[in-house]
């Protein structure tokens, strides 16, 4: 999945809690939202899942997108 599309993220983009969290949650709110995942676009610090960069939802760029997840029912 890494390195196809950024995929655009439902958080808001900003600084975690210096505090130790598994799942760490940014801000309430915030002007930009966050991007993972990198593209064949993106530097190579951001081609892992881990990568988090800012950006206004409303931006639209050949190498920014979104995925789509599926739960496969019994």
């Amino acid at each position: 999945m890494h390195g196809n599309v950024a995929e655009w993220c439902n958080d808001y983009f900003g600084p975690y809690s210096q505090n130790l969290a598994i799942d760490p949650q940014g801000p309430v709110s915030a002007p930009d939202f966050v991007r993972r995942g990198g593209s064949w676009f993106a530097q190579l610090r951001y081609v892992k899942a881990a990568g988090r960069i800012g950006g206004k939802p409303d931006r639209k760029e050949r190498y920014i997108g979104f995925r789509v997840a599926f739960k496969k029912m019994d």
